[in-house]
């Protein structure tokens, strides 16, 4: 879908730059070599959504940035 991904980064961005606490699932699975795409080990293979290594990788970031959101 056109226009998906500009919409997808510019709410990244957003989230990043915001100054509220936030887990970034967005970097703990995508791809390196492809940003706007899951990387292979942690999506179903259309890449609609991470699969159980995927689901396991966001709870590592979950745990990994909990300490730090001061909540």
């Amino acid at each position: 879908m056109p226009g998906r991904e500009d919409v997808r980064l510019a709410v990244n961005e957003w989230i990043r730059t915001s100054g509220h606490a936030f887990v970034d699932f967005d970097a703990a699975i995508r791809s390196p070599s492809d940003p706007s795409r899951r990387h292979d080990a942690y999506a179903v293979p259309d890449h609609t959504r991470p699969n159980i290594n995927g689901s396991k990788q966001l709870a590592q970031a979950m745990a990994q940035t909990l300490p730090r959101l001061n909540l």
